[in-house]
């Protein structure tokens, strides 16, 4: 079964005017053989030589639905959400298929950032927030890395969520990375005289 859908799928582009119908059948091939990544190669081809991209994303969908190692879903789901995001242009599925990746990595620092972009252009503050603080414990971040994102997450509570407690904890996590961090010495400088109250 899986070989008559190449094989249509080839006669399909042999007749030149049909990529579309090539694209479905190797879209359907690959839900048989997820993990063949020259099928998926084809998809992506045809879907950027016909711009059907939602085409491809269903494909790519459903072979995650069906893919029996979490690793590869989430591959999958990442390959999905990145055409969703910059081919068809719609962040609110690129957004709900990142967060499947999520589901099953919550710290999987690619879909974390991805996700982080997308709220901070929508202009999502209370959503952003848990964002933020699963990446800073993400794996694989250098230390700068994790002080930005820990300087972003106290701002974000100081300017935007009216959260100074934890806006005052967040600059304090950053100065654990980095004692001497001039901007998080300056904003708690600011808000201990602002509140008249210093640190023991």
């Amino acid at each position: 079964r899986l070989q008559l859908m190449r094989d249509l799928a080839r006669l399909a582009l042999d007749k030149r005017e049909r990529p579309i119908d090539a694209l479905d059948w190797y879209g359907r091939a690959f839900q048989l053989d997820t993990e063949d990544d020259g099928l998926l190669a084809e998809m992506d081809r045809l879907a950027a030589e016909t711009s059907e991209w939602t085409r491809l994303v269903d494909y790519v969908l459903a072979a995650a639905d069906v893919a029996s190692e979490n690793e590869r879903k989430v591959a999958l789901w990442q390959r999905a959400a990145m055409a969703a995001r910059d081919q068809i242009v719609d962040p609110g599925e690129a957004e709900r298929i990142f967060r499947l990746v999520l589901a099953v990595e919550p710290k999987n620092v690619e879909a974390l950032r991805a996700v982080d972009k997308l709220l901070v252009a929508a202009d999502r503050a209370a959503d952003l927030e848990p964002i933020l603080v699963a990446e800073t414990g993400a794996d694989d971040l250098f230390d700068d890395e994790r002080v930005t994102v820990w300087t972003r997450l106290a701002e974000l509570y100081r300017d935007r969520l009216a959260r100074r407690a934890d806006a005052v904890n967040a600059w304090k996590q950053v100065l654990e990375l980095q004692e001497m961090h001039e901007g998080a010495l300056r904003a708690l400088q600011a808000m201990y005289l602002e509140d008249e109250q210093w640190p023991e």
